[in-house]
């Protein structure tokens, strides 16, 4: 039996422990800074010497084992914690060999557990700042268990400097904290004993004459005052410059009430415990910061269960119970729940604190005690580490209330559509993308049962393994143009597995295809002999359907470009070059969008007749070349080549200039449209027998399907002709240039192979006998006098822009937004062009005119009709009013100009 270790063996014990770490320590010290020479190390078979200034290889292995002969644990790692080294001692300490050891992570070797978090801090910080941490710590070893250990880390650096990882040298005094707590109860044991049995103790160095004696003593010598105890903490600054916390903690022991006798005294270094207060003050601002400024309602439970933060946002919703902060958790949830519901969420906070499980609600909904209404919350909690070190609980969740609500609505809504389905005479089917059937209504599986299709055996299959006879028909055509194209679509057919008519109507959503099929057998049967004329109806329609959602999407489409182009020109840091760039690209914007509504004008004047052509003998290649020009820079942009090939000799047409130059200019803008970069294109007009001219449009771009050659030139029929939008447009162009043929004498042809093989239109103009030149016409006159310019316009942008536009051309500009405005700023600034809205408030443009002449000082004044009516009528009706020119918005800038330097000329 061993026996009981005394007080003075357990000292002596631990003095040695120490005094072997520190020679450890210092070793390790010098020969990593390269201050020693050789070492001698003792063991079992007598001292062995190690040269250490060797090379390189040579040094590594000398110093591995000398290293092997430490009694210390010795573990190197890497910047990523994996091991790199470890002795013998490290070995045997944690049950490790070197094989399984080195590579792996050092968590697989051991495990540390602080005494606090504040020491984990402490020992990070240490190792950050100086490179080196000397404390205590609990290893965990792969078996669970463990080891208390007095560790000493240094930083490792790579030859150049950098850090490469961290070497300990770790010491197991599981034993000596044993001990010293061994230690200290028996010291508290026997002071305890001596106090219980009022034995004061004294001791006397009878060589130097001086004593140590207890407070018990003193006392029994009749000095019961004992001693003034005194503290205080402040800062003391080292040799080196760095300042220090310190504690000083004394006594003063009196012989008598008037003598003093001694003082006694600690001192204690606390320069890391007021580092770590401010830390923790730090921390606590940032966490509040964190808190405060989160985007949803946030609060925080203490460890002790209580409110110990509410952000902002979170605070309307304990309102019934102020003051919240401080207040039990547990109180407040019953407050805001009552007792059922807030025991609940009480039990679940307390799940999270004390394992640190997070739980999540979405659409926890119940009704609120305080409030008597339902309420609906998306939360959850976390278990985090609070400033103090200690666990608390975070609860995120925002009020979903209103959100809830509208979902509960839409529930309903849902079910209301379904029962309205059930209830109509219709078969309803859903799809989902992939063509899943999701639903099939009772009447849809009243109609199929037949061919044995019930709502539960076609739920999740697809739908064209499970009706393959629909593939290939018109059914697959109009599902899968309504699922591509986002377009509603209809289609009626015999389906042959019924041997029944259905009318089928398919509508897309951004979940699948809805199809509603309607038996309409008995109709078909009563209206054969007007089925030719149903269906061209229900083509028409289709496309009448097609073309508005698509004039709409066009419509739409320069507005993103002109958006942007504006921010351009406003932002301070644009460019020169990118202003022009913006610029350039709001009057292309412009011009499409003029185009675009000229080209709606133009088929609707062409269908009710109301285009008058303006025919006069031209020579067709002037005609030709100025539309090769206007077209050449819109194909070099796309990368593509325009060839123009022309009769040497003149060829007259009698033509509508206008009208030619639209018409050609639809062809080779359609050219450019379905080419890509690097095609070609070609203008080519030729002399044919019988007075005729035959001009050719041709491109070898994505060309065309047979079936679509007669169709081609019908209305809203071009815009199928490419399976994206990419190209622009609203596909009437053909239209209009086939209609202006004709009103011309001729004839237009399209010509294609099919797809990627390009298209031709061909046209056929009959020829002009008499050779007319056309007669030159003079240069403008360019002049540099300003004209005083009235803009009358409701529309504040457009008329403010106008004038900034004209006064940057050096003229002098004044702006009015109403009729009677207009007419008292025309008396006083005898305006010399004035440029009137139509569409004005109260009092109209055309009211306005006829005052205006009816002035003396402004009867004169050139006065254009500016107004989005652009008929033949709208221009009658501004003539009448006494203007002498009528422009349709957008303006046309380039006109305006001419009229304007006329009249500086005049």
């Amino acid at each position: 039996m061993t026996p009981p270790r005394t007080e003075e063996s357990l000292l002596a014990e631990n003095a040695e422990l120490r005094e072997r770490l520190e020679i450890a320590e210092e070793t390790l010290r010098a020969i990593r800074n390269g201050e020693v020479d050789a070492l001698i190390v003792e063991s079992s078979s007598g001292p062995q010497v190690f040269i250490l200034q060797t090379t390189d290889a040579d040094s590594n292995r000398f110093r591995s084992d000398i290293l092997g002969k430490v009694s210390d644990a010795v573990i190197a790692v890497d910047e990523n914690y994996h091991v790199i080294y470890l002795n013998a001692a490290a070995e045997r300490q944690y049950d490790v060999t070197a094989s399984q050891a080195l590579g792996a992570p050092l968590a697989e070797i051991h495990k540390v557990r602080w005494a606090n978090a504040e020491e984990a801090a402490a020992a990070r910080r240490a190792l950050e700042e100086t490179g080196q941490w000397l404390g205590r710590s609990i290893h965990v070893k792969r078996d669970g268990s463990t080891l208390d250990v007095e560790s000493s880390v240094s930083r490792l650096l790579a030859a150049d400097g950098t850090p490469a990882g961290q070497l300990a040298v770790i010491r197991d005094i599981t034993e000596r904290s044993a001990a010293e707590e061994a230690l200290r109860e028996n010291q508290a044991r026997l002071r305890w004993t001596l106090e219980s049995a009022s034995i004061g103790d004294w001791e006397l160095d009878l060589a130097t004459g001086t004593s140590r004696r207890s407070l018990l003593h003193d006392q029994i010598f009749g000095y019961r005052e004992g001693g003034a105890d005194w503290q205080v903490e402040c800062r003391i600054t080292w040799p080196n410059g760095t300042i220090r916390w310190v504690h000083i903690h004394g006594r003063v022991f009196r012989e008598s009430p008037e003598r003093p006798g001694r003082m006694r005294g600690v001192i204690f270094d606390i320069t890391e415990r007021k580092q770590a207060e401010a830390a923790i003050r730090e921390n606590e601002v940032l966490f509040a910061t964190i808190i405060d400024e989160a985007p949803g309602g946030v609060y925080v439970v203490s460890d002790r269960f209580r409110m110990m933060r509410v952000n902002p946002l979170a605070k309307p919703t304990f309102s019934a119970a102020e003051p919240v902060i401080g207040r039990d958790f547990a109180e407040v949830m019953r407050i805001l729940w009552g007792a059922e519901v807030g025991g609940r969420l009480i039990d679940i906070f307390w799940h999270t604190l004390e394992t640190g499980e997070p739980y999540a609600a979405n659409r926890f909904t119940a009704i609120r005690d305080d409030l008597r209404e339902e309420k609906s919350y998306d939360w959850q909690t976390r278990r985090i580490t609070l400033p103090n070190g200690h666990f608390g609980v975070v609860c995120y969740f925002s009020d979903v209330t209103e959100q809830w609500k509208l979902e509960e609505a839409l529930r309903a809504s849902e079910q209301r559509a379904s029962d309205i389905v059930q209830s109509i005479s219709d078969g309803f089917i859903t799809f989902d993308l992939n063509w899943r059937i999701t639903y099939l209504s009772n009447r849809g599986a009243e109609i199929l049962a037949p061919i044995l299709k019930t709502a539960e055996n076609v739920r999740g299959k697809v739908f064209w393994e499970e009706f393959p006879p629909t593939m290939g028909t018109p059914i697959e055509d109009t599902f899968r143009r309504a699922m591509r194209d986002q377009v509603a679509t209809q289609v009626e057919i015999l389906y042959e597995p019924l041997g029944r008519w259905f009318d089928i109507r398919a509508y897309p959503s951004p979940t699948g295809l809805s199809v509603y099929f309607l038996d309409i057998s008995e109709r078909k049967e009563t209206e054969k002999e007007l089925a030719g004329q149903a269906a061209a109806l229900v083509m028409a329609d289709r496309s009448k359907d097609e073309f508005l959602a698509m004039l709409a999407h066009e419509l739409r489409n320069p507005l993103a470009p002109l958006r942007n182009a504006t921010e351009i020109l406003r932002a301070s840091a644009a460019s020169p070059g990118q202003r022009e760039m913006a610029q350039q690209m709001m009057a292309r914007q412009i011009e499409n969008m003029s185009r675009m509504i000229d080209d709606l004008l133009d088929v609707s004047r062409i269908n009710e007749g109301k285009i008058e052509l303006h025919l006069k003998p031209l020579m067709l290649q002037t005609v030709l070349q100025g539309v090769a020009a206007v077209a050449r820079p819109h194909c070099a942009r796309n990368g593509q080549e325009l060839v123009v090939t022309l009769p040497d000799k003149p060829v007259f047409v009698n033509g509508d200039a206008t009208r030619l130059e639209q018409l050609f200019g639809n062809l080779l803008t359609n050219a450019c449209k379905y080419s890509g970069s690097g095609s070609r294109i070609s203008l080519i007009a030729q002399l044919e027998p019988e007075d005729r001219v035959r001009i050719h449009v041709r491109d070898n771009g994505i060309g065309m399907n047979e079936d679509l050659l007669p169709r081609i030139f019908d209305l809203f029929v071009q815009s199928s002709r490419s399976l994206d939008r990419s190209h622009g447009g609203l596909g009437i162009g053909l239209t209009v240039a086939s209609r202006l043929v004709k009103m011309h004498g001729g004839s237009i042809e399209a010509k294609s192979d099919g797809p990627g093989t390009g298209a031709e239109f061909i046209v056929l103009l009959p020829t002009h006998a008499t050779e007319v030149l056309p007669n030159a016409e003079p240069a403008p006159v360019e002049s540099n006098r300003s004209l005083r310019i009235l803009i009358v316009d409701d529309n504040k942008d457009a008329a403010e822009t106008m004038g900034l536009l004209q006064q940057l051309n050096g003229h002098v500009t004044r702006i009015a937004h109403a009729g009677p405005e207009a007419l008292a700023l025309a008396t006083g600034f005898l305006p010399d062009v004035i440029l009137l809205d139509i569409g004005l408030p109260g009092m109209d443009g055309y009211e306005v005119a006829r005052r205006i002449r009816s002035i003396p000082a402004t009867k004169d004044a050139f006065l254009i009709a500016l107004t989005g009516y652009g008929r033949d009528e709208d221009k009658n009706l501004a003539k009448a009013a006494g203007f002498d020119e009528h422009l349709a918005k957008p303006a046309d800038l380039n006109l305006l100009k001419e009229w304007f330097q006329s009249r500086v000329a005049s």
